[in-house]
């Protein structure tokens, strides 16, 4: 397990089928690390931050998923700056908006926002209107 500022890793490396760890779209990794998160904070109670997030990798999966969205992203905010539509992300995790803005934030002339509710939250690109692309 690694600990940085801001969260705790975890690595797995799996020879076998990783499919039953991650499940569709990292349901089950996700849910995993959930679980993981409330044991950490159950079991060591106040020696554990709260605000800490805790990311549990199963060969590489949430770090490719990671390039993956920023990969997306980058284009999209491209798009943007050339043809001045805004572009409108599906619905998405809470961690993968996180990855989207973090990819975005420093893009000049672009802004995102997140809009909707629950499981339906979605992405806005678009054109900031105080700094010209």
């Amino acid at each position: 397990m690694f600990e940085s500022d801001q969260s705790y890793q975890i690595q797995i490396k799996l020879e076998v089928d990783q499919s039953i760890l991650i499940g569709q779209a990292g349901a089950h990794l996700a849910a995993l690390q959930h679980i993981v998160r409330l044991l950490l904070r159950k079991s060591l109670g106040s020696q554990v931050e709260v605000s800490k997030e805790v990311y549990i990798d199963v060969n590489g999966y949430w770090r490719e998923k990671e390039r993956k969205l920023t990969e997306e992203a980058k284009e999209r905010a491209q798009q943007v700056l050339t043809t001045g539509d805004e572009q409108v992300l599906p619905f998405m995790e809470a961690h993968d908006r996180r990855i989207i803005h973090g990819a975005l934030v420093d893009i000049e002339g672009i802004q995102t926002e997140s809009f909707g509710v629950g499981r339906e939250r979605r992405i806005r690109i678009f054109r900031s209107k105080n700094k010209e692309a």
